[in-house]
């Protein structure tokens, strides 16, 4: 924002309160000797730690915070680091090496990420760590035909040396990969990246790490374009891209290939649903960067529906459409064999205020390979108490990783669940009031892959 000349005093100051909050939560995550792991209280991962160094580097442009956690988790990575130059243990929480994934984590991309994060972060590409591991990845990296895994490795030489000649080479071989769709372009992966993700998150953390290469390089400015317009065209509804590390890096591309200054953009924006006008407001150089929702759910139709933005001014906006719609659980529906399945079920469902009730989840991972860090959301009927000390019990027979609560859901996280495995949970909740309601639906999804789930109806009860 400082760069693009947008920021204020006030969004300075909002924003470096949650820089700050944030901050000195995730020192608690830090594990002694240096390193970290998802949940603070385990042995610290090799993948987590390194993106981690890039996190409070960044932070560090802009917050004053102690840069001595950076020189830990550098030197936590280089005691991980093997007698070849590589790495090829992920991280504890999963406790599996690189060659026992079945191909779904390749030793070269953890490799490639680590040596990016350390170049990244102000570590000297002429130290002799550094150097080894270049050495073996130059050594290893021409066996590999996966976009994901070339762009890890372009992006680790050419931030050592904007000019190589291997990084600049593999440019060249994915300029020649992207696929074209539309005038944007974009890669797709067949692995499973280093930050677990699958799906769509993980053909945007590939498309996004091949821009920031051909940045860091100055090359196939054109792709570039297309590549960042494909980025854009898949933010989902909430205005992200579906998991952490694939929103994380789409915004470092974007930010990588922003000007310095900000655009003047002045002019008049009009919305129009199937003829009518739905929302009309100005836009001048100091608001151009305001959001602005246009509600038309008064104006639109069954079946097709003519949407219409005219722009009058000067410079461009961006804009996105989002539909939502409801269906009831009781109507028909057609029954899909989900990847992750989750069942809810109660011993009973009428009874009295201070009666208590125990609930039975079973989740299921109907998938061929083993889904990591799966979070189970569970509806929390309205006027009931859960009993914490439930989920607490069995955070501690490390059956669940972390559990969190809300007015209205349980949020579950489990770290492993195998090919075809069921795991049983089960809590109690107390009727604080009597009350005929349903709970929320409650869902099932893996965290890096949102698109992997599935859902449970919710349940009525009745309270006397």
């Amino acid at each position: 924002m400082r760069r693009t000349r947008r920021v204020t005093p006030e969004i300075e100051m909002k924003a470096k309160e949650f820089i700050g909050l944030g901050y000195q939560h995730l020192l608690t995550f830090e594990r002694p000797g240096g390193g970290f792991d998802w949940w603070g209280n385990g042995e610290p991962l090799v993948y987590l730690t390194a993106y981690g160094m890039q996190e409070f580097y960044d932070t560090s442009k802009v917050y004053d915070l102690d840069t001595r956690i950076i020189d830990r988790s550098r030197e936590f990575l280089f005691g991980k680091q093997e007698a070849d130059g590589a790495w090829s243990i992920p991280g504890g929480t999963h406790g599996e090496r690189v060659e026992q994934l079945s191909g779904d984590m390749k030793k070269l991309g953890l490799t490639a990420y680590v040596l990016w994060s350390l170049c990244e972060t102000g570590t000297a590409p002429s130290d002799e760590r550094v150097q080894r591991g270049m050495t073996w990845l130059r050594e290893h990296v021409g066996q590999c035909k996966d976009p994901y895994i070339l762009g890890a490795s372009a992006l680790a030489l050419l931030t050592a040396d904007p000019k190589d000649a291997l990084g600049v080479r593999l440019l060249d071989e994915l300029a020649a990969m992207k696929v074209v769709d539309d005038k944007k372009a974009h890669w797709t992966s067949g692995t499973s990246v280093v930050s677990y993700g699958g799906g769509t998150a993980v053909d945007v953390e590939t498309t996004a790490m091949v821009v920031l290469a051909m940045e860091k390089a100055g090359r196939h400015p054109n792709v570039v374009t297309q590549a960042l317009d494909w980025i854009v065209s898949v933010k989902d509804a909430n205005g992200n891209w579906q998991a952490t590390q694939s929103t994380i890096l789409a915004l470092k591309a974007l930010i990588a290939a922003s000007p310095g200054s900000a655009s003047q953009v002045q002019g008049t924006a009009i919305v129009r649903v199937n003829g009518q006008e739905a929302g009309r407001f100005d836009v001048t150089p100091e608001t151009s960067d305001v959001m602005r929702m246009v509600e038309a759910k008064d104006r639109v139709r069954l079946g097709a529906n003519d949407i219409e933005i005219e722009w009058n001014g000067e410079g461009s906006l961006l804009y996105q459409v989002v539909g939502k719609y409801y269906l009831p659980w009781n109507g028909p529906r057609v029954e899909a064999q989900e990847p992750l399945s989750i069942e809810v079920s109660y011993d009973r469902t009428e009874l009295a205020k201070n009666d208590k009730v125990k609930c039975t989840l079973k989740a299921t991972n109907r998938q061929a390979g083993v889904a990591r860090m799966v979070i189970l959301s569970v509806g929390v009927p309205p006027g009931f108490q859960v009993d914490i000390d439930d989920l607490g019990t069995l955070v501690e027979q490390k059956r669940l990783a972390k559990f969190e609560m809300t007015s209205r859901e349980i949020i579950l996280y489990v770290d492993t669940m195998k090919a075809g495995e069921t795991q049983a949970f089960e809590y109690s909740l107390t009727a604080r009031y009597p009350v005929k309601a349903r709970s929320e639906k409650s869902s099932i999804y893996e965290y890096y892959d949102p698109d992997k789930r599935g859902l449970a109806g919710p349940v009525e009860f009745s309270v006397r």
